[in-house]
């Protein structure tokens, strides 16, 4: 998961602290689900990556020239 840029992390940290306390609970309780959420993702991910490993693979640049992109 990429994390916003500096500026942003400060923004953000600024209108959760402006929040009244039943706001921020919930807010936090948005983000641990939000967590949970990428975390069955990237298992996912990795099973399909298990799953597909010894299948063959077409080299990028191939995939560019059948697709006219070279």
């Amino acid at each position: 998961m990429a994390f916003p840029q500096t500026a942003d992390r400060e923004e953000l940290y600024k209108m959760i602290e402006s929040l009244p306390e039943d706001d921020t609970e919930k807010v936090l309780s948005y983000v641990a689900f939000l967590k949970y959420i990428q975390h069955l993702e990237d298992e996912e991910d990795r099973r399909i990556i298990l799953d597909r490993q010894d299948e063959a693979t077409i080299p990028f640049d191939d995939v560019k020239k059948e697709l006219g992109l070279v």
